[in-house]
């Protein structure tokens, strides 16, 4: 409590000084020779005496001697007066100050405008360098804009004159309400940076605390206070896109000006109405007096936000007071509601009494300096609104947390439980049958889609088991899925089962991903074989066989006891593969179709291996090894001679016998452990010593 205390003590405090401390204006003029500029790393607020030109667009350069008032800056035109009569609202008027700074090699300057009311051209030494609206001497003549602006300008003399030629006769208030900001170019652009950092923190925070309470809303018995608390909310987050740098002007560049005014002032009284009503139903408010007082301020605001609403910009403006007096009973009332609520030790209020005295501290600020009665560098009130709104997500997080003691030994009983399940049925196996959770599985549910088929198996294995006991297999097993299945599970696959020392695999991306897996498991086997096996005889071997193609998932068995499978041809070739690993001395083979089905397959290297038909297919497969996880040695052998051996497949395919028999026999005196080349020379020899048909193709036909 202690913190938050704190926390709303400094939310009253500006967070940063918006100008530096350097001379003032005086007489029209503000002298800054002597100053080093690009020493202050915020700018100068142009506050003070400017001249001024009632019912007159001077000429930027030119300009009369006598004709002026001098007038502060801000503050409205109305406030001035000539012949001490008050000028109107309405009119438009010409605004001089000169700059005097030392000569500048270069030096680029920076202006930020704010909102003036309601159209203005601003010249420096005599060139329009920005513009709101259009100027006119007339309402039919003018056309107002009104938001913010940033420009820069570079200078090399001395002197900078300033002209505004500004109009209005759209808004009761009128002229530089705002003072324009001066200094570098980097002091602008950072403290405008700064400001639409803060407000679109600010209006991110709202929003996702409101839809938060929307959410509550529409999942939690329909409660009428978290509906109020979202539209308060929301009603805040949207009015700060329209209040400081008025962000939301530079979204929709030709919004007219009366959207402008029913933000900014019509949703005050949707925030003190949805406020209202949300005390109302936090406190469960029973009494009489404080019901009937709730039943006069609601249809109040509601009346005066439809006549800001429907009404003409000048009327929203006019109706600024109203507004005001509106806001400062709606927090009275609040406040005389919470501290009701105290009396009455209702659960949480400290916290809601911190909270709210921020934001009525924030308001009473907010309305004196619209007043000019009291001067803070900065608009504190979306602040404290966010700050109550803080407060009140940490109430709602400690009501939460006290529910959620009640549930949390079942939750972590049932999080235990899908642990323990997802080890025997992956949770991606469950994504693909789209269902959120083992329970939710039928028998009969399934999927079809494109996927890749990864099968690996240790090499002679079974020899390596006949000698160990059943733990030590069991052992070595667990020590080497540990290190090669990680490779599968990075590559965005998952294992659909383990086979015995065989491992199965899916991956539902491209067969990149499949491939990559099966070189990053010979990688990892390496180190396994490094750490696990030190000062074995022999190394532990895998052959790896990877097949995309269309599969299905689905769930097979009975009632009583049913199991996940995937059904497709891609998975028996997959498998084959990995089985013909052994005959082709490869670690890793695929197939040509899977190979061209990948985003990129320049990244690895492969070559052609083999055109084969598989027992129970009608059509022949091209066979491709994949070189990538070889050690070092093989790898540089079988690229070196990658080229010779392909041409021995191709003219072996073309029945070129003795030409494949020739290249591949160049390829064994460069590399005579490639079992490939052994095994492709070997069936040359064959075919050469018997004949082979016209029809002779090239193809391996495997009857097993």
């Amino acid at each position: 409590m202690k913190k938050l205390t704190y926390i709303s003590f400094l939310i009253l405090v500006p967070l940063q000084v918006w100008s530096a401390k350097l001379p003032g204006i005086d007489n029209g003029i503000l002298d800054l020779r002597g100053v080093d500029l690009s020493a202050h790393n915020k700018p100068l607020a142009l506050s003070g005496e400017w001249k001024f030109y009632w019912m007159r667009y001077i000429d930027p350069v030119e300009r009369p001697d006598s004709s002026y008032i001098m007038v502060q800056v801000p503050d409205d035109w109305m406030n001035y007066s000539i012949d001490n009569e008050n000028l109107s609202s309405f009119g438009y008027a010409s605004y001089h100050l000169r700059i005097v700074v030392d000569k500048q090699d270069n030096t680029v300057f920076g202006m930020k405008i704010p909102a003036v009311n309601s159209a203005y051209t601003l010249f420096v030494n005599g060139k329009a360098i920005s513009s709101a609206g259009i100027l006119g001497q007339s309402a039919e003549e003018t056309s107002s804009h009104f938001k913010p602006k940033t420009v820069y300008f570079n200078h090399q003399r001395g002197i900078i004159d300033l002209v505004f030629h500004v109009a209005n006769f759209d808004l009761i208030r009128s002229g530089l309400r705002e003072p324009p900001y001066f200094g570098t170019s980097q002091a602008i652009t950072g403290t405008r940076e700064r400001l639409l950092t803060l407000e679109f923190f600010i209006f991110g925070a709202i929003m996702i605390i409101a839809f938060q309470y929307l959410i509550i809303y529409l999942n939690k018995k329909r409660e009428l206070v978290h509906l109020f608390f979202f539209l308060t909310c929301l009603s805040v987050g949207l009015r700060t896109l329209f209040m400081g740098e008025r962000y939301f002007m530079y979204i929709f560049d030709d919004l007219p000006i009366k959207v402008m005014i029913f933000f900014t002032t019509g949703s005050i009284y949707l925030i003190c109405a949805f406020f209202i009503l949300f005390v109302k139903e936090l406190f469960v408010i029973k009494a009489a007096v404080s019901l009937t007082l709730i039943k006069f301020l609601i249809p109040l605001l509601l009346f005066q936000f439809v006549v800001v609403l429907f009404g003409s910009p000048a009327t929203g403006e006019k109706m600024i007071g109203f507004m005001q007096l509106s806001a400062l009973a709606s927090l009275l009332f609040t406040l005389f509601l919470i501290f009701k609520a105290v009396r009455e030790k209702f659960e949480g209020v400290s916290l809601i009494l911190i909270g709210f005295t921020v934001i009525f501290a924030a308001g009473i600020n907010d309305i004196l300096f619209d007043r000019r009665l009291l001067s803070l560098p900065l608009n504190v009130l979306p602040l404290s609104i966010f700050f109550f709104l803080f407060t009140q997500s940490v109430l709602l997080s400690k009501r939460s947390a006290a529910a959620q003691k009640n549930i949390e030994k079942l939750s972590e009983d049932i999080k235990n439980t899908n642990t323990a399940l997802a080890r025997f049925v992956p949770e991606e196996f469950l994504f693909h049958l789209r269902k959120s959770a083992i329970t939710e599985i039928d028998l009969g549910d399934y999927t079809e889609k494109n996927m890749s088929v990864l099968f690996a198996d240790i090499r002679r294995f079974t020899t390596m088991s006949e000698h160990a006991p059943s733990r030590e297999i069991f052992l070595f097993l667990n020590n080497y899925l540990q290190f090669t299945a990680p490779a599968i599970i990075n590559n965005h696959g998952f294992i659909d089962k383990y086979i015995g020392d065989a491992v199965m695999a899916l991956f539902a991306e491209a067969p990149d991903y499949a491939i990559k897996a099966a070189i990053e498991m010979q990688q990892h086997l390496t180190d396994f074989n490094n750490t696990m096996l030190k000062g074995a005889e022999q190394p532990v071997a895998i052959g790896i066989g990877v097949q995309y193609g269309n599969l299905m998932l689905g769930t097979i068995g009975s009632i009583e006891r049913m199991d996940t499978t995937v059904i497709s041809d891609s998975v028996n070739m997959a498998s084959r593969m990995e089985n013909l690993t052994k005959l082709y001395g490869a670690s890793i083979i695929t197939s040509i179709d899977t190979i061209t089905k990948c985003t990129d397959p320049s990244k690895f290297n492969f070559r052609a291996l083999d055109t084969v038909q598989i027992r129970g297919k009608t059509r022949p497969t091209e066979l491709v090894e994949v070189l990538n996880g070889l050690d070092n040695k093989d790898f540089q052998m079988k690229c070196s001679t990658k080229g010779t051996f392909e041409q021995g497949v191709y003219a072996y395919k073309q029945g070129a016998l003795s030409d494949a028999r020739e290249h591949f026999f160049q390829v064994l005196q460069i590399s005579p452990d490639d079992k490939a080349a052994v095994y492709l020379l070997a069936r040359c020899e064959k075919y050469l010593a018997k004949g082979v048909d016209k029809d002779f193709t090239g193809i391996q036909v495997f009857h097993s």
